[in-house]
This record gives C-alpha cells, structure tokens and sequence, in this order.
C-alpha cells in the first residue's frame, strides 16, 4: 500500500535552486518515498514555472494562447520570427527559450502592428 502527502524537494534549474512542496507518493511499511511519474512530473513543472517567473521566459500556455488568439499557427508563428517550427514546437512543449527568442517573443505578444506589418506584406 501506498499513500500521498506534501513533500518538499529542491530543483535546481540552471544554477537556481527551487524549493518545491507537492504532493509525493509513499510506502505505508517504510514511510519512504517512492518514484510516480505524474506527481514527480507535477513536481518538475512547478520548478520550470518558477524559473519561467524569476527570469521572464514565456510559458508554453502564453504561446498557445497569443497563437489562438491571432488564430496562426506553429508554422505561421516560425515563418513570422524566422525560428524554426521545430523551436516554436520545443517551447510549446515546455523547453526554456533563449534569451534573445524571448525577447522577441514577447515583443510580438506585445505589439500587434508586428503581426499586421507580416501579414499585409505577404498578402494575409
């Protein structure tokens, strides 16, 4: 038998240390933790938002939603900012932009004359 309580890990992620408390699963004979995939994958995406927070980055929900919300899609969004759709699909799926991507990134959230420019000079 098993059974689930709070615990506190610590992440680290690109020297930042992460102090995590989530829900872990145990053994109820030894009270020691065992591995589960989904609460230890919880767990990380905890972590990868608090460094996403401390360092600015986009988050792959606010590119799936700026994405909905000009109705393109990961391709359009590649084509647009020149990164490849492989990368637009690597941060949709939770990797960490480069610096300079996110800049970018969010400048386009922010601004949509940018997305207009593209669109009227290719004919969209």
């Amino acid at each position: 038998m098993s059974y689930q309580k709070d615990c506190t890990t610590i992440y680290t992620i690109n020297g930042h240390e992460y102090k995590v408390k989530a829900p872990a699963l145990f053994d109820s004979k030894t009270n020691k933790q065992i591995p589960d995939d989904k609460l230890d994958d919880d767990a990380v995406k905890i972590a990868r938002q608090m460094y996403r927070n401390d360092m600015g980055l986009i988050s792959p929900k606010d590119l799936k939603k700026y994405r909905s919300k000009v109705g393109i899609s990961q391709r359009d969004l590649a084509e647009i900012t020149g990164l490849s759709p492989n990368t637009i699909a690597l941060y949709e799926a939770g990797e960490f932009p480069t610096i300079a991507n996110n800049r970018m990134l969010k400048s386009l959230f922010s601004n949509d004359d940018v997305l207009k420019e593209y669109l009227i000079e290719n004919g969209n």
